[in-house]
C-alpha cells in the first residue's frame, strides 16, 4: 500500500468519524485536530519523498559518470601505464610542442605521433639454454628438490628449540630468474685419412685435402672461437662497450684477450664478411625511398695523417689552436633502404661519397633519395660530356630541418614565460618571434595533413598518393613560401660591391637566425617540394637519424678510434647489426651463422695479405649468389 492510498483511506474514514461526531461538539473538534496533523504530515512526507526521488535520479546520473570515468582512466592505463615521466622526458616532449606558444621549447618534428605498432617479441639467441629448475627452501634454510620436499610431509622432527614440529604442506614463494656463465675450453683433434689402393695400401700420390670444420679453422692459430667472436661482437654492438672494456671483462673469467689481439681478430673478421656487406649493396637497385645522412667520428690516425703531410704556413698557429677532437673528425655515412642498412667511413664529408655509391650500385632513376640540405643540387646531376645535365634520381631535402630552424630561435629568444629575451626587445626582433611561431605552424599542419594522405592510402591501395599530396598538401606548401619569400624580400641582405663585403641596407633589420632560417626554405624549395611529384616521396628523413642513435653512444663511449681502418671494420658490423634488427634477426645467432659459412668459403674469398701472409683486408671473392642470398637476415629472421 502506497502512501496516496493510505491517505485516501484515512480520509474516507475521517469524513466518516465527522459525520458521527457532528452532534458532540468536543468530539468532532478533536476528529478536525487529527486531520490536520495527518495533513501536515502527509504532506511532509510527500515532499520529502519528491526529495528523495531527485536525490536516487543525481545518484543514477553520477554513477554513469563515473563509470564513463573509470572507462576513461582505463583507456589512459592502457596507454600510458608503462611510461615514467622524468625531467628529460617532460623536457623532450616540451620540445616536441605541445599546442602552446609558452616557452617550453620547440622541436622540428611533427606534433602529430604515429600510431606506434604491436611490440614485437625479441628473439632468443640459439646459445642460450633455458633450464627449468624447482627448489624448496626447508625450515633451516637448506634448499631441497621438490621431490625431496615432497617426501618430509607427514614427517615430525625436533627443532632447535627443542620442540616437536610437523611438516603439512609445501607453500608457493616466488619465481626468480637466473644466469650461470661458463666458460668452455675445448681441444680439437681431427682424423685424418689418406687414399689407399685396393689391398689397403697407400697411394702417395694422391693428396687427400683435411676437413673443413668452422670451429677449428676459423682463426686457426688463435684461441678465438666462433661463438666467443659472436659474443664479442654482441657486446660491442649491442652493448655498446668498447673493445677495451670487453678485453677487461673477458679477463675476468679467465679468458685473456688484449685490446689488439681483439682488434686484429675483429679485422680479419670483417674481411671475411664483406662479400656478406658486398652483396646487400644489390639491394640499393631495387629501393624506391632512400635515406641518405652522415655523422661525425673520431678517428686518432686522420690527425697522424695530417701532422706528417703538415706544411708550416703563416695561419700555422691558428691552425695549432684549434680542438683536438675535430681534428680528428671523419665521418659515417648511411644508406637506408626498407630492406637494409649501409654504412661507411671516410676521412672527409663529402657528399660525392654516397652519390658514388649509389650510382655503382645502379639506383634507379624513380627512386626517391631524402636528405638534409647538405646534399646539394648536384648531388642528383650528372654533367655529360657535351654538358647537358642528367637527373640520376629524384631527390628531395627534410622538412623537418627547415622547422628545426625556427623552433631554435624560438627556443633562444624567449623566456620560459614566452616573453622575448632583452636582446630581442632591444634590437626590435620582436616580429622574428611572431614569424618564427607563424611558420612553425604552418609546417606542423603540413605534417599532419601529409599523414593523413599516407594513412588513407595504406588502408586503400588503389588512391593515388600523388593526387592526394598535389590536392591537399601542396597549397600548405604554396602558403609557406609565399610568407617566407615575402619576409625574405624585406630582409634580404645583398651586396653593394661584388668586390667587398659591404651590404645593403635591408628594408627589415632581423636576427641571424631568421635570416638563416628563411634562407634555407627560399634557396631549396625545389627540393623541398620535390616529395610531392614522386609516388615515393616523404617529408622527413627520421628514419635515418634513429638509425645513428646507438652510433652516437658507441662513439661517446670509445671516444675514437685508433686507425681508419678499425672504423671502417665498426661501419660493416654496424651494417649487420642494423639490418638485423630491421628483420627482428637475432644478432648474435645471426653473426655465428654467417661466420660458420664464411669459413666453409675460405678459399673462394681473395684476401690483402703482408709479407707473413696475415690477412689485411679484403679484395674480391668467388662465392655464389644463392650462399649469400641465405645470409640474408630477412632469411634467418
Amino acid at each position: 500500500m502506497d502512501q496516496q492510498e493510505l491517505h485516501q483511506r484515512f480520509k474516507d474514514i475521517a469524513l466518516k468519524l465527522q459525520a458521527a461526531t457532528s452532534s458532540d461538539p468536543l468530539l468532532s473538534a478533536l476528529i478536525t485536530t487529527m486531520m490536520t496533523l495527518f495533513e501536515t504530515q502527509n504532506g511532509q512526507l510527500a515532499l520529502q519523498n519528491e526529495q528523495l526521488t531527485n536525490l536516487n535520479k543525481k545518484l543514477e546520473e553520477n554513477q554513469i559518470t563515473i563509470e564513463k570515468l573509470m572507462a576513461l582512466i582505463d583507456t589512459l592505463n592502457m596507454r600510458l601505464g608503462n611510461r615514467t615521466l622524468t625531467t628529460k622526458k617532460l623536457s623532450d616532449e616540451n620540445i616536441n610542442g605541445k599546442k602552446s606558444e609558452k616557452k617550453k621549447g620547440i622541436d622540428s618534428s611533427s606534433k602529430e605521433k604515429k600510431p606506434k605498432a604491436g611490440k614485437k617479441s625479441t628473439s632468443t639467441s640459439d646459445d642460450i639454454k633455458v633450464e627449468e629448475r624447482q627448489r624448496c627452501v626447508d625450515v633451516d634454510g637448506t634448499t631441497l628438490t621438490l621431490e625431496e620436499a615432497k617426501k618430509k610431509l607427514g614427517t615430525i622432527f625436533t627443532g632447535k628449540d627443542g620442540r616437536r614440529y610437523k611438516y603439512v604442506r609445501i607453500n608457493d614463494s616466488s619465481d626468480k630468474v637466473g644466469i650461470e656463465l661458463t666458460v668452455i675450453r675445448t681441444h680439437y683433434t681431427k682424423l685424418q685419412v689418406v687414399a689407399v689402393d685396393e689391398n689397403g695400401n697407400e697411394l702417395s700420390d694422391i693428396k687427400v685435402p683435411s676437413t673443413v670444420y668452422p670451429e677449428t679453422d676459423y682463426l686457426k692459430k688463435s684461441s678465438m672461437s666462433i661463438s666467443l667472436m659472436s659474443l664479442i661482437l654482441e657486446q660491442w654492438l649491442n652493448l655498446k662497450a668498447p673493445l677495451n672494456r670487453i678485453s677487461q671483462y673477458l679477463s675476468r673469467h679467465g679468458i685473456e684477450y688484449t685490446r689488439q689481439q681483439l682488434y686484429s681478430y675483429t679485422d680479419t673478421t670483417a674481411a671475411m664478411l664483406m662479400p656478406v656487406f658486398k652483396y646487400m649493396e644489390r639491394y640499393i637497385a631495387e629501393a624506391k625511398l632512400i635515406g641518405v645522412d652522415e655523422t661525425y667520428w673520431s678517428c686518432r690516425e686522420k690527425q697522424k695523417l695530417k701532422d706528417d703531410n703538415s706544411v708550416e704556413d703563416d695561419n700555422s698557429k691558428r691552425k695549432s689552436q684549434r680542438s683536438k677532437s675535430k681534428t680528428c673528425r671523419t665521418y659515417v655515412f648511411s644508406i637506408i633502404t626498407p630492406k637494409v642498412c649501409l654504412y661507411y667511413h671516410s676521412l672527409e664529408r663529402n657528399s660525392d661519397i654516397p652519390k658514388t655509391i649509389l650510382l655503382d650500385n645502379e639506383v634507379s632513376k624513380d627512386c626517391f633519395v631524402e636528405s638534409d640540405a647538405f646534399y646539394r643540387k648536384m648531388f642528383s646531376i650528372k654533367i655529360e660530356i657535351d654538358g647537358k645535365e642528367v637527373r640520376l634520381f629524384c631527390h628531395g631535402i627534410c622538412w623537418i630541418h627547415a622547422r628545426r630552424n625556427f623552433c631554435e630561435l624560438i627556443n633562444y629568444a624567449t623566456h620560459k614565460d614566452g616573453t622575448p629575451i632583452t636582446d630581442m626587445v632591444k634590437n626590435n626582433w620582436e616580429q622574428d618571434i611572431e614569424d618564427s611561431k607563424e611558420l612553425i605552424e604552418a609546417i606542423t599542419k603540413c605534417f599532419n595533413v601529409y599523414n593523413e594522405q599516407v594513412r588513407k592510402c595504406i588502408s586503400n591501395s588503389k588512391l593515388d598518393i600523388v593526387k592526394l599530396k598535389n590536392k591537399h598538401v601542396k597549397p600548405l606548401i604554396d602558403a609557406i613560401f609565399d610568407k617566407a619569400k615575402a619576409i625574405f624580400k624585406d630582409i634580404e641582405r645583398v651586396r653593394a660591391n661584388k668586390n667587398t663585403k659591404e651590404q645593403t641596407e635591408p628594408k627589415r633589420k632581423c636576427s641571424d637566425r631568421l635570416y638563416k632560417a628563411i634562407v634555407y626554405l627560399v634557396k631549396n624549395e625545389d627540393r623541398l617540394r620535390a616529395f610531392l611529384d614522386s609516388p615515393y616521396g616523404v617529408m622527413q628523413n627520421n628514419n635515418v637519424e634513429e638509425k645513428f642513435r646507438e652510433l652516437d653512444i658507441l662513439r661517446n663511449g670509445m671516444i675514437a678510434s685508433d686507425t681508419c681502418k678499425g672504423a671502417a671494420n665498426l661501419t660493416e658490423f654496424y651494417s649487420l647489426y642494423k639490418t638485423c634488427i630491421l628483420h627482428n634477426t637475432d644478432f648474435r645467432t645471426y653473426m655465428k651463422k654467417v661466420i660458420e659459412t664464411m669459413t666453409l668459403h675460405m678459399n673462394e674469398i681473395e684476401f690483402e695479405k703482408d709479407k707473413r701472409g696475415t690477412i689485411t683486408g679484403y679484395k674480391s671473392h668467388k662465392i655464389s649468389s644463392g650462399v649469400l642470398e641465405s645470409l640474408m637476415p630477412w632469411n634467418m629472421a
